[in-house]
């Protein structure tokens, strides 16, 4: 059986997807793609539609996410994606403005808000890797376009060598190496806003969808 949610396998005997957590419909039926003239149930075609807006609404995203803490398998939906890019940056900007407020930065709340903020970025280091290889995966992408930052890096670890022996100026090297991993993130990001891969990719199903 095929999670309508999650488009993951799943025994048929399950009440609850194992990935999504989603409640699974027992009256579903999974077409069979080489019957002819077969139809979803008319159940499922109520409430799915690949012209409707996604399942997951802010909650149910940032609940997959954590739910799929480490799993870069799948896909993932525009909504999932950017659903949990927009509640990261809120706790950054949520403890950003706690320290703007607090004035002593030795104080105990200055401290403690530094280690919620370490925290929060140890904590969410995995699910946000995983999520972006699986909206690279949507869009029919490979999650090594994930590596794609990281030439800049490495080559500016190769110029520098270059730079220290014929006097170069670092400047210009670090400004070029952060032009670059900019330019390349927005690349990135370009690819986190195309629409799915209609149907199914060699990553797995669509993520379903349902009428509102």
């Amino acid at each position: 059986m095929i999670c309508p949610e999650c488009g993951q396998t799943v025994d048929n005997s399950d009440q609850f997807c194992d990935f999504c957590g989603r409640k699974l419909d027992a009256s579903y039926e999974e077409p069979n793609p080489f019957a002819i003239g077969t139809q979803p149930s008319t159940s499922y075609a109520e409430n799915y539609s690949s012209s409707a807006p996604d399942i997951p609404g802010f909650g149910g995203a940032i609940k997959t996410c954590f739910t799929k803490y480490a799993r870069f398998s799948g896909r993932a939906s525009r909504s999932e994606f950017w659903y949990w890019q927009l509640m990261r940056l809120s706790v950054y900007l949520v403890i950003f403005l706690l320290l703007e407020v607090e004035e002593d930065e030795e104080s105990v709340p200055t401290l403690v808000l530094v280690c919620i903020f370490w925290f929060w970025i140890l904590a969410t280091f995995l699910p946000n890797l995983a999520v972006w290889v699986r909206r690279l995966h949507d869009t029919g992408r490979s999650g090594r376009w994930m590596l794609l930052p990281v030439f800049p890096f490495a080559s500016g670890i190769g110029l520098a060598l270059f730079v220290d022996a014929v006097g170069f100026f670092f400047v210009e090297l670090g400004l070029l190496v952060l032009a670059g991993t900019i330019l390349l993130f927005i690349v990135l990001f370009v690819f986190a806003a195309l629409p799915s891969f209609p149907g199914s990719n060699k990553y797995g199903l669509q993520p379903a969808r349902r009428r509102q």
